[in-house]
């Protein structure tokens, strides 16, 4: 790191927790060495007050709480904030149901005060949202504050709040890509720029800390939740409830469906245990899953017939909400529109409504797995890794895979991969989509001592070189010997 770029290391920050705990009417616990701030039903908002300190003292602080509920799947995942195109706002949700916000970092005061008002999930609506079962694309990552969705700390939601220093605005206007990452570098601003002369990344001019809050159900007081306990045991017992109502729909969204409008890919076609989510490669079946509002009658998917009446069309929903409906003869690469079509009853008044949908496939997406050892560090949810070795020559290998398509791997330009792969010969029902028939990669690099070296993977499809898979960033860090 060159001396006239200083890092945010140094940023440091302070709350307040006993004003926050008498603004919230609330009450720290603990759970193990983690300290939660439990605030009672009636708070649905908190003012979270603090003040940054340290070598480096940022220019500006954004706040926001980053549990968020996802418009299509509708279930709650850990989002982190998102610069829009004008560089002055970041793209956020503010913890309301639905609610996207252009929310601007503000500037922080001479003595590094700042506060920001957050709205607050309850923790049962949180906790039912978190653990639907149905939503076949989630991963345990998303999920922030009590841990995956099985742990027995749920309802906890992460409170945020990110210092950036001056540089970090200054040099965000200057990045020449189309979409924003923390770990941007020197390589993303033009060949003349001053910048390019030196080594850093975006995330070395901001850092963010994070806070658990625990807002109780309704109908629950603060005298019924323990001021210690062990580091799994929950706020308070939740019982899941898994209805329309309990799933957070309401009448202007009465239904909600897994398996339509996001595209089906290598990436996603099996959950994390390996088995297929809602799509089936060898019998063309794609099952959608969801819920219902009781308000809904006479549901029909108009996927398996034109006529929208016919018996294939017609969608099941049980006591509960809940629906499973297969749609038939889905090829493996297909982008198709489809109507739903429901009668919605409200106040005694009946009214025929249709919605527009589309099943969307891409199995010849290539996907490519990696070769890594313990000297790898991957960063949390993305595809960067930093390599550190003292080694004087570096290997890049893995595996390629695509449904029946010829594929390459390219790493800074250079195709080290040209092949073709083919699931035609697979049987096994559920085997990781890596299994089915993939081809291997190896290419060897010469390094230089105490230099780092930047790898770009992309794998990318032969006859489309525009449907490019999941693309990988590898720092090699070359420590000498």
């Amino acid at each position: 790191m060159v001396p006239e770029i200083s890092v945010g290391e140094g940023i440091d920050t302070k709350i307040d927790q006993t004003a926050l705990a008498t603004e919230s009417h609330g009450k720290w616990v603990k759970r193990g060495n983690q300290e939660i701030l439990v605030v009672p039903y009636s708070t649905s908002s908190q003012n979270i007050k603090g003040t940054f300190n340290g070598t480096h003292m940022p220019e500006k602080v954004l706040v926001y709480n980053n549990q968020v509920i996802d418009k299509e799947s509708h279930t709650i995942r850990a989002t982190q904030p998102t610069w829009t195109d004008n560089h002055l706002n970041m793209q956020v949700y503010n913890g309301s149901s639905g609610l996207e916000k252009n929310l601007e970092a503000t500037k922080l005061a001479v003595d590094g005060s700042y506060s920001g008002q957050v709205n607050l999930w309850d923790a049962q609506t949180l906790a039912n949202l978190q653990n639907n079962s149905l939503d076949p694309f989630k991963k345990n990552s998303d999920y922030e504050g009590g841990g995956d969705k099985d742990c027995q700390s749920n309802g906890l939601q992460s409170v945020q709040f990110t210092g950036y220093e001056a540089e970090y605005s200054d040099i965000l206007s200057r990045l020449q890509v189309g979409e924003f990452s923390p770990y941007l570098t020197q390589w993303q601003v033009a060949s003349n720029d001053p910048l390019r002369k030196y080594i850093w990344q975006l995330s070395d001019f901001s850092r963010t800390f994070s806070m658990p809050v625990y807002r109780l159900p309704e109908g629950e007081s603060l005298s019924s939740v323990k001021d210690n306990g062990a580091e799994k045991d929950s706020i308070l017992p939740l019982k899941l409830e898994h209805n329309a109502v309990a799933l957070g729909l309401i009448e202007k969204y009465p239904i909600m469906m897994i398996g339509s409008d996001v595209a089906i890919s290598p990436r996603n076609l099996l959950n994390e245990n390996g088995a297929l989510t809602c799509y089936n490669p060898f019998t063309q079946d794609l099952t959608i899953t969801g819920y219902a509002l009781p308000s809904i009658t006479n549901l029909r998917f108009v996927l398996n017939s034109t006529n929208p009446d016919d018996a294939s069309n017609q969608v099941k929903v049980n006591p509960d909400g809940s629906f499973k409906f297969v749609a038939h003869h889905v090829g493996p690469v297909v982008e198709k529109a489809f109507v739903v079509k429901y009668d919605q009853t409200i106040n005694g008044e009946t009214t025929a409504k249709t919605q527009e949908h589309a099943l969307k496939v891409n199995l010849s997406q290539p996907a490519i797995h990696l070769d890594t050892d313990i000297h790898w560090v991957q960063r949390p949810n993305s595809h960067h890794f930093d390599v550190y070795t003292s080694n004087t020559s570096f290997t890049l290998s893995g595996q390629v895979s695509a449904y029946n398509t010829g594929v390459a791997v390219n790493v800074n330009g250079e195709n080290v991969f040209v092949g073709k792969t083919n699931w035609d010969d697979a049987s096994k029902y559920g085997t990781p989509y890596l299994g089915f028939a993939p081809e291997k990669f190896s290419k060897t690099y010469q390094l230089n001592k105490h230099e780092t070296t930047t790898y770009n993977i992309m794998p990318y499809q032969l006859t489309d070189t525009g449907n490019v898979g999941d693309t990988y960033e590898i720092v090699v860090h070359q420590v000498g010997k």
